[in-house]
């Protein structure tokens, strides 16, 4: 049986935003010690159309758990979630989102939302 401190784990949200204009919007979750970070989903939207495809990416250290290519003149937010089956760091690691420049003049919002567990 898990224990109390990692059922309530279950409840608890970490969430990370972050924000770019004509840049990389990064967000890394730091690894805590002996834990992992579980993303239960994560959201990206932006102002206006995509000028080129682009690669988001999770990375966990240097192994990528998740990649999503992001079409030139894609107009439409995508929104992951998970279910059941969220995607883990290894322990005590950090993981790190990154979405890169989608073009000039174009603000973008990279939402993440997970939790630590010891599973």
């Amino acid at each position: 049986m898990a224990d109390r401190t990692d059922a309530l784990a279950k409840f608890c949200t970490v969430v990370k935003r972050a924000t770019a204009s004509a840049a990389v919007a990064s967000i890394t979750v730091t690894g805590v010690a002996g834990q992992r970070f579980a993303v239960a989903r994560f959201g990206i939207s932006w102002s206006s159309a995509v000028s080129a495809a682009v690669l988001f990416e999770v990375s966990n250290g240097t192994a990528y758990l998740e990649t999503l290519r992001i079409p030139a003149a894609a107009i439409t937010p995508i929104f992951h979630d998970y279910g059941g089956h969220p995607v883990r760091s290894d322990v005590s690691t950090d993981l790190v989102f990154n979405l890169p420049n989608l073009g000039a003049g174009v603000l973008a919002d990279l939402v993440v939302h997970g939790f630590y567990t010891t599973e």
